[in-house]
């Protein structure tokens, strides 16, 4: 019975990978549905074709958009999709493009070195001895690779 179980794990493998993706969509959905339902999009045309164009300059293929919402919250969001949202109050602190940059870069970071895909395994499969603040402390990492990899990037670029 246990052998039986162990192959049916094992031809299912490949299935999960699949899964793995569908459940990345599916948690991107709800993601973003929760963000528009507790704020607006600006109607922003220039800024969103200027963030697009540095995004182009840095070779970020990973973002599909720049969008920018109503909160005087001072953060930034990428989805999994590559769909990023910068708040009102982010954008009322950056003071020049070297700044802009380097927000678009670390959200970038998030998902050329597939934070997304490591956090949703970690949630599915989080181990025998893996409690929340080990989760917390991956996040945490996850952030600081962000910042080093959009450093790096950002110097190759000229960017301070």
């Amino acid at each position: 019975m246990r052998i039986a179980i162990i192959l049916l794990f094992l031809l299912s493998l490949p299935l999960m990978a699949k899964d793995n993706v569908e459940l990345l969509a599916e948690a991107t959905k709800k993601q973003e549905k929760i963000l528009l339902e507790k704020h607006r999009i600006l109607p922003t045309d220039w800024l969103e074709k200027r963030c697009m164009q540095m995004a182009l300059e840095l070779g970020f293929d990973k973002i599909s958009q720049c969008n920018f919402i109503d909160s005087k919250q001072i953060n930034a969001y990428v989805l999994a999709n590559g769909k990023v949202y910068f708040t009102l109050g982010m954008m009322q602190q950056i003071k020049n493009t070297h700044q802009w940059a380097a927000i678009l870069a670390h959200e970038n970071a998030h998902l050329v070195l597939n934070h997304y895909i490591k956090t949703l395994e970690k949630y599915q499969n989080p181990g025998l001895f893996f409690p929340k603040s080990k989760i917390k402390k991956m996040l945490k990492k996850h952030e600081n690779q962000a910042d080093e990899w959009s450093s790096n990037r950002l110097q190759s670029f000229g960017y301070d």
